[in-house]
């Protein structure tokens, strides 16, 4: 993937590295991002919940939006064909088809992939790797007392992730997002 020069490749990328849904990452602007603090901050319109969420970014996906951003000076951070317009919301999976025709899965899928690596490989807070998907607590009781969202471990998650998640560039590793 990272051997793709394209803003869907990149787009691709950053979804993977921030377990964000399509339409999150494609609707993403520029002043979303605060490079001060690594975060992206989703407002509540975009997400599912309709709650802003805050997005804690790895090394590797800060890196990557400073790529894509010293490309372009568009409001979109992926933008499409037409300047008012994001990428396409199916430009992702098109590139999936397209250069691993062999591979079933989808964009969406990554975020399974996550919570299953998140699950099985290690002992992160269980709350914690919800909120990483932008889920809400099950449980009204549990959700009313816990008035955070568990930034600073999510952080920590999510850097995992990019860790484990790059891990399978065997020939050479991070070369993308961090040259």
């Amino acid at each position: 993937l990272e051997q793709i020069e394209s803003p869907a490749a990149l787009a691709l990328q950053f979804l993977i590295l921030t377990v964000a849904r399509t339409h999150e990452v494609l609707g993403m602007r520029r002043t979303e991002w605060d490079p001060a603090s690594t975060l992206w901050q989703v407002p509540r319109e975009r997400m599912k919940a309709r709650v802003p969420h805050r997005v804690p970014l790895s090394t590797e996906a800060t890196a990557l939006l400073r790529l894509r951003l010293s490309g372009h000076n568009q409001d979109w951070v992926f933008p499409g064909q037409r300047r008012d317009r994001p990428l396409s919301n199916m430009s992702m999976l098109n590139l999936m088809r397209r250069h691993f025709p062999k591979l079933s899965a989808t964009p969406h899928g990554f975020r399974t992939t996550f919570r299953v690596w998140a699950s099985e490989r290690n002992a992160f807070d269980p709350q914690a790797v919800e909120f990483c998907l932008a889920h809400r607590l099950p449980d009204r009781a549990q959700a009313a007392y816990l008035r955070t969202d568990l930034l600073d471990k999510r952080r920590a998650i999510m850097q995992s992730w990019a860790d484990f998640a790059l891990s399978f560039n065997a020939r050479n590793p991070r070369k993308g997002l961090t040259n």
